[in-house]
């Protein structure tokens, strides 16, 4: 925050055991951050959710293809968090993954899912799965917040677990933050997308979703600019240039707007 240097090392490792080696580089780093990192966080830095390279390869792919944003790649998504799965039964990253990829597919409007309720009970199913092979997996509480916002708009008890998530670790302050803006807290939302966007600048979703937070402002001008770097990100994005021309709509550039629309096409 204060531009301070805190660490740099060097590791030089001959790979063989990728885990053991990574579990004992993050447990120095750990150990040297000591002053800066709650014991629950130093713990759970250590500690890996699968020893099964395959496993987590698949995950590794289904959260690629989830955090894209792409008109087809949930469906990709499912299938990677589904091997992982089979590659390793104890993986609960893995459940909370294909969770989430439910969730994303049936509480979206876009069509994937038409039985929302059958989607919904599955993401439950698995979350509550990943969390009984470890409860203290910030990824899972996380999904269940979006249920409970998504589904059931219990808003106070998904903040409960959108919290829970965030002291246990989860970086993904977006969902909160549309909370805090659909509970009308907007200045907050506002504070939580900007850490995510700190956090992980050239990220397609949530430099989308700061755009449409943006826009539930009436910031069409900062909208824009946020929906212009996802195109730099992903060009020729459907949903982003439906939502470029919106904005240039918005503005009043009408030609702006055409020519978007026109790229999306029939």
């Amino acid at each position: 925050k204060n531009d301070d240097h805190i660490l740099s090392k060097q590791y030089n490792r001959i790979i063989g055991e990728i885990f053991q080696i990574q579990g004992e580089i993050a447990g120095q780093i750990a150990s040297e951050l000591s002053g800066y990192l709650s014991n629950q966080q130093l713990t759970e830095i250590k500690r890996n959710q699968t020893d099964n390279l395959e496993a987590y390869n698949y995950y590794q792919m289904g959260r690629f293809h989830i955090n894209l944003g792409r008109r087809d790649d949930p469906y990709a998504s499912f299938d990677y968090f589904r091997k992982a799965i089979r590659a390793d039964s104890n993986y609960a990253l893995a459940y909370a993954g294909l969770a989430e990829a439910y969730v994303y597919m049936t509480s979206q409007g876009r069509g994937w899912m038409e039985d929302q309720e059958s989607g919904k009970d599955t993401a439950v199913k698995l979350a509550i799965k990943a969390l009984e092979i470890d409860e203290n997996l910030a990824e899972a509480h996380k999904v269940l917040g979006r249920i409970y916002r998504n589904f059931d708009y219990n808003y106070k008890a998904a903040e409960k677990k959108y919290l829970k998530a965030i002291e246990l670790g989860n970086t993904d302050y977006s969902s909160y933050a549309w909370l805090l803006n659909m509970t009308g807290r907007p200045e907050k939302a506002r504070e939580y997308m900007d850490k995510v966007i700190m956090l992980d600048p050239v990220s397609f979703d949530e430099r989308f979703s700061s755009a449409l937070l943006y826009l539930t402002e009436q910031n069409y001008s900062k909208a824009l600019e946020e929906i212009d770097i996802c195109l730099e990100l992903v060009p020729e994005h459907y949903y982003a240039l439906e939502f470029k021309c919106l904005i240039n709509f918005e503005l009043g550039n009408e030609k702006a707007a055409y020519e978007s629309l026109r790229k999306v096409g029939p």
